[in-house]
């Protein structure tokens, strides 16, 4: 099975990306592969610019572009872990309202 990782978008974690959200993703990652799983590990703005060909998406982004063909990838078929539109309900416009 083969496996996709969006890391999350360095303005979302200014200053702490590198040693917080991309080391958590990448460790996520190599636990998969070792069971076996190709995992391939790319930035959203890559992601968008070429649709990766994968069987499921595990994503950490946070931004609306990220977001908003994430959940057209969803609308196709595509299978993802941390939905859009629950990253989407964290956005304090959205949240209120919910609550």
């Amino acid at each position: 099975m083969r496996l996709v990782g969006l890391y999350r978008e360095t303005e979302y974690s200014p200053g702490r990306h590198r040693s917080n959200d991309a080391v958590l993703l990448e460790q996520v990652a190599e636990a998969v592969r070792d069971h076996g799983f190709v995992v391939d590990l790319m930035t959203a703005d890559e992601a968008a610019v070429a649709r990766p060909e994968t069987e499921l998406v595990f994503s950490m982004c946070q931004g609306r572009r990220a977001l908003d063909f994430l959940m057209e990838w969803e609308k196709d078929g595509a299978r993802l872990i941390n939905s859009p539109r629950a990253s989407l309900n964290t956005y304090r416009d959205r949240l209120p309202v919910l609550m």
